[in-house]
């Protein structure tokens, strides 16, 4: 029998070590945290539950929508989603709805935006123009100033980046579906087919999105994970990789495999192999990004804070740049009368949010929504401040060359496969990682599939 080694227990590579086991085949997933779940993962804190952002599963394909639901059973509920965008004091429906545009607009406000959608429509009709940036793609089907307004100011926050040095790719990806007209045709017509950026339910599993690793983890195996386990290499030799050695607690072993799946960051991946790449290859790695995210739990000693599933701030008056009350996905997320907030401040490793001080990151985000108007400081009963590395890849205008670098040279290991969002250095959706994993494992148990195109046809989320 072969041997499996998967590098992470996050959402997709504990899909991949539960289907192979299901199947019979020996696996260990090495795993750097003591916790599974990866960015996926739900923490408990003194009598409330969180998860580190938030996560919804959504899926257009049956069998990702069977596969979850058979692990999950009745743990498995679906949440109305309801969300909303601060701007300039006002409170915007996300998708935008006219009415609710028209109020907090005025009826100046919105001939302009039409006027100005209308004439790019007009112009790209006689002379289109080429979608080189993120910037280009949300201006040419918005027009210039509702892209402005409800897309570039919160890209820029969210990456880090001009727009216009952002790859349209991530619009292509994340908002493809979605245009002026189909939101407005949306508001009037709630049809089952809507763009997938316009659904309106999600599932949600009670005790947070966390409970689909966890499950996936009993049914694969606690022992057959190793937690605490650093990846630091991986060996290889005439185009295989041979053994991983890892570090746990304070000693270094070395592991033989015959197949290897890699949920790593492909940056760390690479740097990680022995012999080392050529140094254009690791240059490559050098070049791509990834955004980090500094979480604030809030424990709120109210009943409720807000009625949503989403806050999205794209303004740059406030810091934090998006906000979920976990009580409003499951009330089984808190105890008693209580509820929470998860606050996401998005930022690079060095800079001020990565490196403050826990306390006086909780004393911005209380001072902020209390100037909100959402809380009270004296209703604050606790906190916690989490830093989540790798949590998105930043697509730049040279994402995809030197991203081609890297997976043309590792494509040369014919026992390694990559899988996950840092693994392939795709933002997608959960079911999209999940999907992953399932084509990982059949394709050790001998079906072929092509790891390349998935998450790459449909887009199931907005930013």
């Amino acid at each position: 029998m072969k041997n499996v080694a998967i590098l992470g227990a996050g959402i997709s590579g504990l899909t991949a070590g539960y289907v192979l086991t299901k199947h019979g085949r020996a696996v260990t997933i090495f795993e750097a945290e003591d916790s599974v779940g990866g960015a996926s993962k739900t923490l408990s804190y003194n009598g409330f539950r969180f998860d580190l952002g938030g996560h919804r599963f959504y899926t257009k394909k049956e069998e990702i929508n069977s596969f979850v639901k058979e692990i999950m059973g009745d743990e498995l509920m679906e949440v109305s989603r309801v969300s909303k965008i601060y701007l300039d004091g006002k409170m915007f429906n996300y998708p935008l709805t006219p009415s609710n545009a028209f109020f907090h607009m005025g009826l100046l406000k919105i001939f302009q935006i039409l006027g100005d959608y209308f004439f790019f429509k007009m112009r790209n009709k006689i002379a289109l123009r080429p979608d080189l940036t993120y910037k280009d793609w949300v201006t040419n089907r918005f027009g210039k100033i509702l892209a402005q307004i409800f897309f570039i100011d919160y890209a820029e926050k969210v990456w880090g980046i001009p727009s216009d040095k952002l790859s349209a790719d991530f619009a292509n990806q994340r908002i493809k579906s979605l245009s002026l007209l189909k939101a407005i045709k949306n508001a009037f017509n709630r049809s089952s087919e809507k763009p997938s950026t316009l659904i309106h339910h999600f599932y949600y599993p009670k005790l947070g999105f966390g409970r689909i690793a966890h499950k996936l983890a009993e049914k694969t195996g606690y022992r057959s994970i190793k937690r605490n386990s650093y990846v630091e290499g991986l060996n290889h030799s005439h185009g295989r990789i041979e053994s991983v050695t890892v570090r746990i607690d304070q000693s270094t072993q070395e592991f033989l495999f015959e197949d290897v799946i890699s949920t790593l960051p492909i940056t760390h991946l690479v740097n990680a192999l022995n012999p080392k790449p050529e140094r254009e290859i690791l240059a490559a790695a050098e070049c791509l990004m990834f955004r980090n995210v500094v979480i604030v739990f809030l424990a709120i000693n109210r009943e409720h804070v807000t009625k949503y599933s989403w806050m999205y701030f794209p303004g740059k008056d406030i810091a934090f740049s998006r906000l979920h009350e976990p009580k409003n996905w499951s009330q089984y997320m808190v105890q008693g009368v209580k509820t929470s907030l998860v606050v996401e401040y998005f930022c690079s490793e060095g800079d001020g949010f990565w490196e403050g001080n826990d306390e006086e990151l909780k004393d911005l985000t209380v001072e902020q929504l209390v100037r909100l108007g959402l809380i009270e400081k004296y209703d604050l009963i606790d906190y916690k401040v989490v830093r989540l590395g790798y949590a998105y890849p930043i697509y730049d205008l040279d994402y995809r060359s030197h991203l081609k670098v890297l997976i043309d040279y590792l494509a040369k290991f014919e026992n390694l496969q990559l899988i996950g969002r840092s693994g392939v250095f795709r933002y997608a959706g959960s079911d999209h990682y999940i999907d992953m994993g399932i084509k990982a494992a059949k394709n050790l148990l001998g079906e072929k599939h092509d790891l390349s195109v998935v998450g790459m046809e449909n887009e199931y989320a907005e930013e």
